[in-house]
């Protein structure tokens, strides 16, 4: 799985890389063998001024499957990134899981 981050209006630093690649992993684990590739994008909407806008956007490029694209503004980046990483992850499993629940009901229509 190749896993790309990206922010917007603030530089990178190696905590927060690390942080967000080692929550993606964690999530994406169990689904890893139909992800493609991950890209999540981070920015502060408001910059200095503050309040609610720190943005967290994950697309989630599955195999044979629609992107998941979720998007989350919190005040606090670790927690936009924890809550768009969840629901990333739930999304990836509901659309694979629908997937595999297609290739059954294929099968026992062959059979």
């Amino acid at each position: 799985m190749q896993i790309d981050i990206r922010t917007q209006t603030f530089s990178l630093t190696s905590a927060l890389k690390s942080y967000s690649e080692k929550q993606l992993k964690l999530a994406l684990e169990n689904c890893d063998r139909y992800v493609q590739r991950v890209t999540m994008h981070l920015s502060d909407i408001n910059g200095p001024r503050g309040g609610k806008d720190k943005c967290c956007l994950v697309r989630v490029k599955l195999f044979g499957l629609p992107d998941v694209v979720v998007k989350d503004v919190k005040d606090d980046l670790y927690v936009s990134i924890n809550q768009a990483v969840d629901r990333a992850r739930q999304a990836a499993l509901r659309k694979i899981g629908k997937q595999r629940s297609l290739i059954r009901q294929n099968r026992l229509c062959l059979e």
